[in-house]
């Protein structure tokens, strides 16, 4: 079988354990168990054969064409017949098998090599994707964007600015911010020739990188710093970090409120990247000069913020230069406060009278103060200027005449100059206009059709003008205009690449307008772009065939431009403005005509509404006119696509149509309904996705996930946590926000399942991975306070706070645009601390000041938030909590007020029914809850396409995570007005939901109740029965607190239970819990024979601090890390700690160390 496949399916349900083999030398099949390895005869009498399938409801085939496994199937009225599935490369292929009278060996054998038929193709197909992937990675880089621009012979020594920019070297960052035409490059390209020639800084490295507008893509623009940083990094490091792929981030959108909290403001793809390449810089103890040029062509967000971190962690000896026409959005201000900056905008860089002057004299010009002055008026400075009037003079009839006369004749200081500022400032055209037509009107013929024809190519290579402009001497032609120095630059002198100046092509362009026909400009902007797009330049290819008009070219262009982009377009990219005017120019016949054109146009739809988000800052739905566009487009693709039977296109669409149901306005009710439409999509999806199509494959995960997890169906949101992880594995983003976003949601679906070691120790990784301002760390905090108060360490939980505090004290005072996200993080982290520390203050018995704390916290999330998934479930949970402490004060009446809130909240029931707080209990217990207990059941697994049944509308259902909490408070009041049996009744439908969606904390807390209803109905047996089942599920996990939160009623049950326990481990846990429970009441346990000796050994603070670790789940490697010792070193004191406390294992030392009051 092929490396990375297997014949399991999930489709396939349950596991098989028989298995049909063919024997090739024996020539026969057997039956074997798979799990014993038993072989026996395989039934060979039609009879005999029959009565086998059908005592089968699935088995495994390995034949001699290949294997499968079979499902048996059947619905009411009709015969049994079977499926056959096969796992390949993360597809399953599924097919008809047939009846039971018509499944003989032939028909296995048969199905079996169709399938595996499909599993080669899909191989093949899987080789060629991979094959392409390795050749668009494997992309050259331009080596002239890399290394300075030559430095022209005419520039004039300009000394003051040269001694600003020697100042500039102890700070973080040079900014040269001015417009075109101002002279920063040649400017730092001097000051970098000038240093040269000094001793001490003959050594200091440079890295220049000259951006352009295709480095917005974050993956290019990472491989070309990598590129620039050469000078300080090792060739290996070089090539591991430019492999790293800076890839954007799946949109999250799909994993609804509960995604939102954790993910938000951390869609960034290059700060992983770009942390390593600081770590290694700082490390390799670079110096030396970052020069980025033209960096006013960035808008990428991600990018931004890359640059933004790189300014706060440069290393010592590196200083950052920008060179750009507008400001960019980086934390100037605090670079200004603390003394980091140098800045030279353009009143700094423009000439002074003198440099002028000399620039003029250096061309031949010598002009009279008043001349001068002039020209100063005219022009103030601008060094392009000052330049464009020398370049007219040397074109114009002064100019030739002076070269007539011997060229260097001396300087021209007569009437010359006087006549040329006449014309110069008598002209009403705008500046560059009247550059370009007196510029051409002084060049020879030929000269002038070349610079037409090829004014419009982003850059020039001889053969491209050879093709455009029909001469055979381009190349030659091309070194004629560099060195009449025509406004163009040299691009590599070995290529013979050139680029004309963006003022010079913009004004050579107007007058091509004027003189080339229409169909000629753009019989020459197709050829061009034919060129570009067959040497791999699709953004010139494109911008070229939009000018050309040619409508299916230009789709063809687009589609291959886009297609690598898929949700990045939902990021915020700058290339959406591109996609975008590419749309918009293409005829609606082509649009409709191609299936990806239409989901690249429902995409484009729904980034324009993001970006409206995002300026506006409010929320704004679909409007019926988008929405119709939607439906007609993702209609017309589907058309398209089910004609060509393009499975992996449908599936595309699918996943398209979850996040346009995501979108979509609508009542509470039509929410609900595409809430479970939207699942059935996303799971059509995943199962016709190809495997490269990792985008769209967690964007449908991170739904389901979401849907999982708001059903309360734990279970399977902790199964598909995983899959996004390996999904995020397997293609090499492990490291990225996103990934870790997912990290952090999983950590919080763990201690809900009740998992509090692993959740534990996923929290403390991402408190180790982000930096203390990253919203992830301060959700990690607050997981870990919670974790931490389960186990009853209410020190270590306040101590999470207190860091919590001050990491969310600097997010607020970092630099940062969006404002209002920021206030919403620190607005929601602030109402979760609160709660934290009122449930702090009830585990030390102040219940009033616990009570207030949580009424001001209701009303604070009832007005702060907006109506979301996890708001209700934030009131939810404080709803629940101050209910639980009202029935802990003997005040009935406002928990059952509680309770109304609650069942509101969960949609159960409207105001009216629930008028009479004295029947609201068993109002709500008996009528609505058991409805609601048998609406929980999910959906089965989808088939090829949605079907109509799956996608029918339904009412408007609570979360899962809720409507336990409801329930679980319900029992709660049954109990408090002595209604056991009733309790104990809802307590057990309770406890199989819980078992049967993996909710390990509602399961823990529905045993312990269960406990207490057998209690007051004087059944001891199940009872008891029920106590140990908690103290089993509790014991693994460490769980104090939600035995502690029960109060004194379950410690007089774990009392009376304690001589019945079985077990060192589980005897010594719930020893513990009584002398927490004894605590809590201020004395201690007589059942319970503490030591009053002092220990005989007494404990070193080195083992004080391991032991402390081994409470909270560290292991040995990880407390070695934290106390920066070696594993040996923490084994051995682990050892002298058992020793000491006279135990042999890591629980009874927990235990231990409680009694004597260690921990």
């Amino acid at each position: 079988m092929h490396s990375g496949e297997s014949a399991r399916s999930t489709a396939a349900g349950a596991y098989s354990v028989t298995e049909i083999v063919w024997l090739a030398e024996q020539q026969d099949y057997i039956l074997r168990d798979r799990l014993s390895g038993r072989a026996q005869p395989l039934p060979r009498h039609a009879d005999a054969w029959r009565l086998w399938l059908e005592s089968q409801s699935a088995f495994h085939f390995k034949g001699r064409l290949g294997q499968m496994t079979l499902r048996r199937e059947s619905r009411k009225g009709h015969p049994i017949y079977w499926y056959a599935f096969r796992h390949c490369l993360h597809r399953t292929f599924k097919q008809y098998a047939g009846k039971t009278n018509r499944l003989t060996l032939e028909r296995l054998e048969a199905v079996a090599a169709e399938l595996e038929l499909s599993c080669r193709k899909l191989r093949e197909q899987m080789r060629q994707r991979h094959e392409q992937a390795e050749r668009e990675a494997s992309e050259p880089l331009l080596q002239t964007k890399l290394r300075p621009p030559l430095l022209a012979s005419d520039l004039i020594l300009r000394e003051r600015l040269l001694t600003l920019l020697e100042r500039g070297r102890g700070r973080r960052l040079i900014l040269l911010c001015a417009p075109a035409g101002s002279g920063k490059t040649s400017l730092v390209r001097q000051w970098l020739t000038e240093r040269q020639g000094e001793p001490e800084s003959a050594a200091l490295p440079v890295a220049w990188l000259t951006l352009d507008a295709g480095d917005n893509e974050p993956q290019r623009f990472w491989r070309y710093l990598v590129a620039a940083c050469a000078p300080w990094l090792p060739p290996h490091e070089r090539e591991r970090l430019s492999a790293a792929p800076a890839r954007p981030l799946a949109a999250t959108s799909g994993l609804g409120g509960f995604a939102s909290m954790t993910v938000a403001g951390s869609a960034d793809p290059l700060t992983p990247r770009l942390i390593a390449l600081l770590n290694l810089l700082d490390e390799q103890g670079a110096r030396g000069l970052l020069i980025l040029d033209n960096y006013h062509l960035i808008q990428s967000e991600a990018i931004h913020q890359a640059l933004s971190l790189l300014l706060s962690h440069l290393p010592a000896g590196l200083v950052l230069i920008l060179l750009t026409r507008e400001e960019p959005p980086l934390p100037l201000a605090s670079l200004r406060a603390g003394g980091g900056l140098l800045e030279l905008r353009g009143p700094e860089l423009r000439f002074s009278q003198a440099e002028s002057a000399a620039f003029l004299r250096a061309h031949g010009l010598l002009l009279t103060p008043e001349q001068q002055e002039q020209l100063d008026q005219l022009i103030g400075g601008w060094p392009a200027g000052l330049r464009l009037f020398t370049l007219l003079f040397e074109n114009s009839r002064f100019g030739a005449e002076r070269a007539g006369a011997g060229g260097d004749g001396g300087a021209v200081a007569s009437s010359e100059p006087e006549q040329l500022l006449k014309a110069f400032r008598g002209s009403q055209l705008p500046l560059f206009d009247y550059f370009s037509s007196e510029v051409l009107q002084g060049l020879p013929a030929h000269l002038q059709d070349f610079l037409l024809r090829t004014c419009w190519l982003p850059s020039l290579q001889p053969d491209l003008c050879h093709l455009i402009s029909g001469n055979q001497e381009s190349a030659a032609l091309l070194a004629e205009l560099a060195r009449r120095n025509l406004f163009i630059e040299v691009l590599d002198p070995q290529q013979q690449t050139y680029r004309y100046y963006p003022l010079f092509a913009e004004a050579l362009q107007q007058a091509a307008r004027q003189r080339l026909p229409a169909e000629e400009q753009r019989l020459i902007a197709y050829q061009a772009s034919r060129w570009y797009a067959a040497h791999g330049q699709l953004d010139e290819a494109t911008e070229l065939a939009l000018q050309a008009g040619v409508g299916q070219w230009l789709a063809d262009l687009i589609e291959r431009r886009t297609i690598p982009l898929r949700l990045r377009l939902l990021q915020g990219d700058p290339s959406l403005q591109h996609l975008r005017r590419w749309l918009a120019a293409l005829p609606e016949a082509i649009t409709w005509s191609r299936p990806q054109l239409c989901i690249l146009s429902v995409l484009s739809i729904l980034a324009t509404l993001f970006e409206e988000r995002r300026s506006q800052r409010r929320e704004r739905r679909l409007s019926s006119a988008e929405e119709a566009r939607i439906s007609a487009l993702l209609k017309r693709a589907e058309e398209l696509w089910r004609e060509s039977n393009d499975q992996e296109g449908l599936a595309r669409l699918y996943a398209c149509r979850v996040l346009v149901l995501e979108h979509l306005p609508g009542s509470p009710a039509e929410a609900a309904r595409r809430f479970y439409e939207s699942a059935v999509y996303a799971r059509t999806a995943l199962e016709h996705l190809a495997p490269d199509e990792s985008d769209w494959r967690s964007f449908c995960l991170g739904h389901l996930f979401g849907h999982a997890l708001q059903s309360g169906h734990l279970l399977e949101a902790d199964q598909l946590s995983q899959q996004i992880e390996s999904l995020m594995h397997e293609s090499g983003t492990e490291a990225d926000p996103w990934s870790r976003g997912v990290s952090g949601l999983r950590a919080f679906v763990l201690s809900l399942r009740g998992q509090l070691y692993e959740a534990a120790h996923l929290y403390r990784q991402l408190v180790h991975q982000d930096n203390a301002q990253h919203p992830l760390t301060l959700l990690a905090h607050l997981g870990q306070s919670q974790i931490l108060y389960d186990w009853n360490d209410l020190a270590g939980a306040e101590e999470q706070l207190r860091l919590l505090e001050e990491d969310l004290s600097r997010f607020q005072s970092a630099n940062d645009d969006d404002d209002e996200r920021k206030a919403f993080m620190v607005s929601l982290l602030n109402l979760l601390a609160a709660q934290m520390r009122a449930l702090i203050s009830q585990a030390r018995g102040q219940l009033d000041e616990a009570c207030a704390r949580l009424r001001d916290l209701l009303l604070a999330a009832t007005s702060a938030f907006p109506a979301t998934d996890f708001h209700r479930y934030l009131l939810g949970d404080l709803l629940v909590w101050q209910a639980r402490l009202e029935l802990a004060r003997g005040n009935l009446e406002a928990a059952r007020d509680g309770l109304y809130e609650l069942a509101r909240l969960c949609g159960l029931a409207d105001s009216d029914r629930l008028a009479d707080p004295e029947q609201l209990a068993q109002t709500l217990v008996w009528e609505e809850a058991p409805r609601l207990l048998t609406a929980e059941a999910s959906a089965g697994p989808a088939e090829s396409q949605p079907q109509a049944s799956q996608l029918a509308p339904r009412s408007q259902e609570p979360q899962g995570l809720l409507l336990e909490q409801y329930q679980l408070l319900s029992a709660r009041l049954l109990l408090a007005t002595g209604q056991a049996r009733q309790a104990s009744l809802l307590l057990d439908e309770i406890q199989r939901q819980a078992q049967r969606y993996g909710r390990g904390r509602g399961l823990l807390q529905a045993r312990l109740l269960l406990a207490r209803a057998y209690a007051q109905q004087r059944d001891p047996v199940l009872a008891s029965t029920h106590l140990c089942q908690a103290l089993e599920q509790g014991q693994v996990e460490g769980h104090r607190r939600l035995f502690l939160d029960e109060g004194q009623e379950l410690a007089v049950l774990l009392r009376e239970l304690l001589p019945r326990v079985r077990g060192q481990i589980l005897r010594a846990y719930a020893e513990s819990l009584l002398e927490d429970f004894a605590s809590a009441q201020g004395r201690q346990p007589s059942i319970i024979a503490v030591a009053e000796a002092a220990l005989p050994e007494p404990f070193s603070a080195q083992e004080l601090r391991i032991l402390r670790l081994l409470v909270v789940g560290y292991s040995n490697a990880e407390i070695a890390r934290e106390l920066v010792i070696s594993v040996n070193t923490v084994r051995t004191h682990v050892r002298h700690i058992y020793q000491k406390l006279n135990v042999h294992s890591r629980h009874r030392a927990i235990a231990a160390a409680r009694r004597y009051g260690l921990i």
